[in-house]
C-alpha cells in the first residue's frame, strides 16, 4: 500500500530518503497500534508519492488515533480532524479546520477570469461591490494577465474586524447578478484556506 513493493528485495540503507519515510509509516501502522505518532510524515516525497501517502493514511486511521506532525497547512487540514498551532514551541489554539478558519480566517478568496482588456471594469467592479481599497474591504492577493484573485472579508461582530463584512451568500448573489456583464467570464467563490490563516 506505501508503495515499496518494487524494492522488497533491498536493504534499507539502499532506500531514498522518500521510500525510508514511507517504509517507517508501513512499520508504524503494521503493528495496528491504536495510537500512532507521525513526523513530518510526507517530507521529502514527490506529489504522487506523498497523495499515495495521505490515501494510505486516510484508510488506516479508523479506530486509533494519529497524531501528526506537519508544516503543510494542506496535509494537515486533509488528514486531521482536530489541529493544534504550535508557535514557538507553544500551543496558541486548537480546533477543527473549519473552527480554525472561521476564528481565525480573514474571508473569502474570489477568483475571477476575464479578457485582459476588461480589467479596469472588473477592478471597478471590486471596488464598487466589495470595497477593493477601502478600509476593511476587499484586497487583491494574486494579479495574472485575465485573472485577479481578491481576499473579501467575512461578516463579524462589531469591532470584531472588517467594517464591510460579507456572507458568502451575499457574494454568491452579487457574483451571480452581475458578474457577466462586468466582463468577468468565470468565477469562484471559496473559504480562505488554513494556508492563508497561518
Amino acid at each position: 500500500e506505501v508503495g515499496l513493493l518494487a524494492s522488497k528485495d533491498k536493504l534499507v540503507k539502499e532506500l531514498s530518503g522518500g521510500m525510508k519515510r514511507r517504509l517507517s509509516v508501513a512499520l508504524a501502522l503494521c503493528g495496528d497500534s491504536r495510537v500512532i505518532l507521525l513526523d513530518e510524515v510526507t517530507t521529502g516525497l514527490d506529489p504522487y508519492s506523498r497523495r499515495q501517502l495521505w490515501d494510505v493514511l486516510r484508510t488506516c486511521r479508523g479506530g486509533r488515533a494519529m497524531v501528526l506532525t506537519t508544516h503543510s497547512m494542506d496535509e494537515a487540514e486533509l488528514l486531521c480532524t482536530r489541529l493544534a498551532v504550535m508557535v514557538k514551541g507553544r500551543l496558541r489554539c486548537m480546533g477543527t479546520s473549519d473552527h480554525l478558519k472561521e476564528k481565525f480566517g480573514r474571508g473569502y478568496m474570489v477568483l475571477l477570469n476575464f479578457p485582459d482588456e476588461t480589467k479596469a471594469c472588473v477592478t471597478e467592479f471590486l471596488a464598487e461591490k466589495f470595497a477593493l481599497g477601502a478600509a476593511g474591504g476587499a484586497e487583491i492577493v494574486k494579479d495574472f494577465p485575465g485573472q485577479l484573485v481578491a481576499r473579501v472579508p467575512v461578516s463579524g461582530k462589531p469591532g470584531e474586524g472588517a467594517t464591510a463584512g460579507y456572507r458568502m451568500s451575499s457574494i454568491f448573489r452579487v457574483m451571480v447578478r452581475e458578474a457577466e456583464g462586468r466582463g468577468i467570464t468565470d468565477w469562484a467563490v471559496s473559504q480562505v484556506g488554513l494556508n492563508e490563516v497561518f
